[in-house]
């Protein structure tokens, strides 16, 4: 069921165990951060339940009883839109009341749910609370304050954590990826098993990640003004999505920062930037990760995450 997963045994090992005994939930919150494998898990779940064969056993978009919901892309930029709405989750709603077309159960999986509008969330409710039929419902989010509480209470929460190291390159080296290449990109990934098969599969992206990175090392490292520049730039438009993992991005180059500066260069997870670079004071290093700190207590607290990106980069 979950042998290609990497990771994550505990959390296979429950699934599994809920339905050889028969005790599926009608409802699952997958918590974790982004690129940790919630969709891995969540769609290799769905076809042990729905137990498919060929065609739908790899296309689950093209099952008729399985229904997967995400934010739609923005018109202008292409882009995924900063929520999904109520039109979407009641869309998704009247599907689920319908008997379904084959004799298994239906499967909803909402992708990024923490972007639920508060219209949207309680359009849900109904379905959480009485869903027709065998239905199953899969809520994958990155920030459970983000998810109302009356969703989370109705569904059994499945915390999903960062992939270890080892776990990651041992794997990587299973699918044929050379040993040096595959450290390379279990350090890259910061144990998000996503970001390292979408850096070995795309070369391009895997220039751009690095170039990402030795951008922001030479912010840090910038006079003030060219920090505000960059925010004015790439804030501009932005969706709150996307400026909150940018704020998580900053999170692990800063780590990496400390660990320079108290001499564990090797432990870094980024080696992309300037090896060169002078290595930050211990103290600059320590408020600078106060204020990353309180720049995600903001977050926590629905503040706007330019607002706090600002307040990060620009002190």
């Amino acid at each position: 069921m979950f042998r290609d997963i990497i990771g994550h045994e505990a959390v296979c090992t429950f699934l599994e165990k809920s339905i050889l005994n028969k005790r599926v939930s009608h409802a699952y919150l997958f918590l974790g951060p982004r690129g940790v494998g919630k969709m891995t898990v969540a769609r290799a779940f769905a076809r042990a339940i729905l137990s498919t064969d060929a065609p739908f056993h790899q296309a689950l978009e093209i099952h008729p009883d399985v229904s997967i919901v995400g934010r739609l892309p923005d018109e202008k930029t292409g882009q995924p839109k900063s929520a999904i709405t109520i039109e979407q989750i009641r869309e998704l709603c009247e599907r689920l009341a319908r008997s379904s077309l084959l004799p298994s159960a239906k499967v909803a999986l909402i992708d990024d749910a923490d972007t639920m509008t508060i219209e949207a969330a309680n359009a849900l409710l109904k379905t959480l609370e009485e869903p027709r039929g065998k239905t199953v419902l899969f809520l994958l989010a990155s920030d459970a304050r983000r998810v109302p509480l009356t969703v989370r209470s109705r569904a059994v929460l499945v915390r999903f954590g960062l992939v270890p190291g080892a776990t990651l390159l041992a794997r990587l080296r299973e699918r044929g990826v050379e040993h040096r290449d595959a450290g390379s990109l279990a350090r890259l990934a910061s144990g998000r098993p996503g970001r390292a098969l979408d850096l070995l599969l795309d070369a391009a992206a895997l220039r751009e990640f690095n170039q990402k990175i030795s951008e922001r090392h030479a912010l840090l490292s910038g006079p003030v003004y060219a920090r505000l520049q960059w925010i004015e730039s790439r804030a501009r438009g932005a969706k709150a999505a996307a400026l909150t993992e940018e704020l998580y991005l900053w999170q692990e180059i800063v780590r990496d920062r400390l660990l320079r500066a108290i001499g564990c260069p090797e432990l870094a997870t980024f080696t992309t930037a300037d090896q060169n670079e002078a290595t930050p004071a211990t103290e600059d290093t320590v408020r600078t990760i106060r204020r990353l700190r309180q720049a995600a207590d903001a977050l926590r607290h629905h503040v706007d995450p330019r607002l706090a990106l600002e307040y990060f980069i620009a002190h």
